[in-house]
């Protein structure tokens, strides 16, 4: 989806509630963790009305950016719409991939100090997770930045690759 055209003003008073709401309904996503609670711990309060307004025309996902901006990080899974706060992960309970849990080789940096791993096919690891990597040489929790599901039974393996960010002092 989220093909749709923001062509809207917000008055002085606005909330940024308002406008991410009226942006999510444009790209015809649902609302994932959208609240006014959630939105307004991901922005701070301090940023939560609009005091000059704001408008729009335009590409939607490009509105979203230019609206979030500075103030917080929003992502699409599944047709869901998510908003947490810069560099921070969804607040739920970490999933956990450990050779136990079906992690394949050990896990490795790549550039960007990220970190990736490989697993039989996870489907409980999305972005915006947290995933909690216990391993010999690498242990913590981590935010899923970019997940890949690819195989099938019938073809072989299926796995989950994760690229993970390795931000420090994130959760």
């Amino acid at each position: 989806m989220m093909d749709g055209v923001a062509s809207r003003s917000f008055p002085p008073g606005a909330t940024v509630y308002e406008v991410v709401q009226h942006l999510v309904r444009v790209m015809s996503l649902g609302r994932g963790n959208l609240s006014e609670a959630s939105l307004i711990a991901a922005i701070g309060a301090q940023n939560s009305t609009l005091p000059f307004g704001w408008s729009s025309f335009g590409d939607a996902k490009w509105a979203m950016t230019q609206f979030l901006g500075e103030m917080a990080e929003w992502f699409v899974d599944r047709g869901e719409f998510y908003v947490v706060a810069k560099g921070a992960a969804l607040p739920d309970v970490p999933v956990i991939v450990s050779v136990d849990t079906g992690m394949i080789y050990s896990p490795e940096p790549v550039e960007g100090g990220k970190l990736r791993v490989l697993s039989i096919m996870r489907p409980d690891i999305r972005i915006g997770r947290k995933v909690r990597v216990v391993g010999p040489y690498y242990e913590g929790v981590y935010r899923a930045e970019v997940v890949t599901h690819s195989g099938n039974n019938r073809g072989g393996m299926a796995t989950t690759d994760v690229l993970l960010s390795t931000a420090p002092g994130v959760f």
